[in-house]
C-alpha cells in the first residue's frame, strides 16, 4: 500500500536475551570519538528502553577531550533523534589521559564514588574503543590503578582491531592473561 509504512520489528524481537539482573557500571574509553557517539550509545540506549538492563547501572565515558557529564550528554542528544532522559541520567564523564597513571587515580575515585551511589556493587565492564596504539597503556593502567581489584566481577572488551600485527596482538593477549 503506498503510503503507509511497514511496521519495523524490533532489533531483538524473537532473539533470546535475557535482561540483566545484576548492577554494574559500564566504562567505554574512548568516548568522545564518532563510534561511542553514533554506534554504542545509541545501542545501549535501546538496551535501556527495551528493559534489558538493572534499574541499578550506569555508563561513564572516559576520554582525553575536556568536558563535563552535561557536555557529554548534550553531546549524545545532539547525535540521536530520541533520546531517553531516564537514559540520559545515567550518562557521565571522566577525562583521562590514556597514558598517565596518575589520571586513573581520578578515574578510580570517580568510579568508586558512581558504584556507591548507584548501588552497582563495584561490577564493571570496560569498552576500549580505542585505536591499538593506546590499547596497552590503557590495560595496563587499569592495572596499576587497582581498579580491577574488587568488589564485583570486571570485564574488558577490546574494539577491534586487536593490535596492529600478530606480534602486537600476542602481546595485548599476555597482557590481558
Amino acid at each position: 500500500m503506498k503510503g503507509r509504512r511497514k511496521k519495523q520489528k524490533s532489533v531483538v524481537e524473537g532473539c533470546f536475551i535475557p535482561p540483566l539482573d545484576e548492577p554494574f557500571g559500564i566504562v567505554i574509553f574512548g568516548a568522545s570519538g564518532d563510534l561511542t557517539k553514533k554506534k554504542l550509545l545509541p545501542a545501549l540506549q535501546n538496551l535501556y528502553r527495551c528493559g534489558f538492563f538493572p534499574e541499578n547501572f550506569f555508563v561513564l565515558g572516559v576520554a582525553r577531550t575536556k568536558m563535563d557529564d552535561d557536555e557529554f550528554r548534550r553531546g549524545f542528544k545532539s547525535q540521536s533523534e530520541k533520546v531517553d532522559e531516564g537514559f540520559l541520567k545515567k550518562l557521565f564523564y571522566q577525562v583521562v589521559d590514556y597514558t598517565k597513571g596518575e589520571t586513573f587515580k581520578g578515574l578510580k575515585e570517580r568510579l568508586t564514588a558512581l558504584h556507591k551511589s548507584l548501588s552497582t556493587e563495584g561490577n564493571t565492564l570496560f569498552y576500549l574503543a580505542v585505536p591499538p596504539q593506546v590499547t596497552e597503556d590503557i590495560i595496563d593502567n587499569i592495572g596499576r590503578s587497582s581498579i580491577k581489584t574488587p568488589p564485583g566481577w570486571k570485564r574488558i572488551v577490546i574494539e577491534k582491531p586487536f593490535g596492529w600485527d600478530l606480534r602486537s596482538a600476542r602481546k595485548l593477549n599476555e597482557l590481558l592473561h
